[in-house]
């Protein structure tokens, strides 16, 4: 085998520290390049949807938005305000759990009963659905989860409401 070697010399190589300014041009022409084509692209390729028509209308959603903080807050007066006078609240389970209370200072006095003697809070709510004046909403409450339903009167307060546990 053989081996090569350089004489060694006094001198350190240098290296040039100049670019071409070409270099440069280049870099930045593709930068240009790349951003434009990249936006280009993108906003090719995804259409801009409408939402679902069946999401609840801002004033629905508004109104179980503030239904679910009077709850929390045990605050019967405010939760009657949400409710016909003639209102009902279902619970729908098996006997001997299934229950239904009828008026809305009935409904307050027994949801805020609940949340003041059972500690009953309603942690997530999901997004509501609307078709025409029902409306369907995923709840979890006090470790238990399941779909409540809601039936709004012509003037948006609720005439009947079921709540269907899954737990």
């Amino acid at each position: 085998m053989t081996t090569t070697s350089r004489p060694a010399t006094a001198r350190p190589v240098v290296v040039s520290t100049t670019r071409s300014p070409w270099f440069a041009f280049i870099s930045v022409l593709l930068l240009i390049v790349g951003l434009g084509a990249g936006l280009f692209i993108g906003r090719a390729t995804k259409a801009d949807t409408a939402p679902p028509a069946d999401l609840a209308k801002t004033s629905v959603t508004t109104m179980l938005t503030g239904l679910t903080s009077a709850v929390n807050a045990g605050d019967a007066a405010r939760i009657a305000t949400f409710y016909a006078t003639d209102a009902t609240l279902t619970t729908v389970a098996p006997a001997p759990f299934g229950w239904t209370v009828t008026g809305n200072t009935k409904i307050a006095d027994t949801l805020q009963g609940m949340q003041r003697n059972a500690a009953f809070n309603i942690s997530e709510v999901g997004t509501a659905i609307q078709r025409g004046s029902m409306v369907a909403q995923a709840t979890t409450w006090s470790g238990a989860s399941g779909v409540v339903v809601y039936e709004l009167g012509t003037d948006g307060k609720i005439v009947n409401q079921w709540v269907i546990g899954k737990d």
